[in-house]
């Protein structure tokens, strides 16, 4: 579903991907961790050709993303939802306006059926009865699970998150932890989540990688990861965020 292949990346004179190489399933949760500036942010902005390699390749659904023209972008990015680490809301529409902003921009549907898909997707993350609400006066985490919602309105098929945990308290981070789980099993999709929390990390991860130096250097299922002995990981380890 997607693949990096010995990709290099600099930005501004400074290395940033060195080498980084990996391949996330079909129906995968892939979670990338690592220290601050290690690339993690970097590695979701190739996914959605933000960014594209400066050596190596770049492969989405069985498309070249480094080599996609506008219109091959076009098409990749509407496969791909993507949950910014800031939410991301407009704040001068309502909630149910924030979610629906994809049909609208992206798609003929009419109006009820954009309002129709809008609203089923804030039942999923538990926040319908907020639709008429503005963003200024929603919680962090409500705003998140909005966020999500917006992210999962074109139905995509990969689902990308930038520290989704970011900035919440324990408890509201728990909430998102099972939204992203349950977001994996209704629908189906496949996943690459960026994160310092530990307990995000083994909670909704299939696979944990380690970012050092813009190259993976450590990768296993949760049992692995946390069991293993590789001072790399243990370091990590010892200073992350639970």
């Amino acid at each position: 579903m997607i693949r990096f292949e010995e990709v290099w990346k600099a930005l501004e004179g400074r290395p940033v991907l060195a080498g980084l190489s990996f391949e996330v399933g079909e129906g995968e949760t892939f979670v990338i961790m690592g220290p601050s500036g290690t690339g993690k942010s970097v590695t979701l902005k190739h996914i959605v050709g933000v960014h594209r390699p400066d050596r190596g390749t770049v492969t989405v659904d069985g498309v070249d993303v480094g080599g996609a023209d506008r219109e091959g972008l076009r098409k990749i990015r509407r496969r791909i939802g993507y949950l910014f680490q800031e939410g991301a809301l407009i704040n001068w529409l309502t909630v149910l306006e924030n979610v629906a902003l994809p049909l609208r921009e992206l798609t003929d549907l009419p109006p009820d059926e954009i309002r129709r898909r809008a609203l089923e997707k804030l039942a999923l993350v538990h926040m319908e009865e907020a639709r008429d609400r503005m963003p200024q006066v929603l919680s962090g985490g409500m705003r998140k699970r909005v966020s999500l919602a917006r992210s999962l309105v074109m139905e995509p098929r990969i689902m990308l998150y930038d520290e989704p945990n970011a900035g919440l308290d324990p408890g509201t981070a728990t909430e998102i932890n099972r939204l992203i789980l349950a977001t994996r099993d209704r629908l189906g999709v496949t996943s690459v989540v960026v994160t310092h929390r530990l307990a995000c990390a083994f909670t909704v991860g299939d696979r944990i990688a380690l970012l050092e130096g813009g190259k993976i250097v450590a990768l296993g299922a949760p049992p692995e990861f946390r069991g293993s002995t590789d001072p790399r990981v243990q370091r990590f380890l010892g200073t992350g965020q639970d």
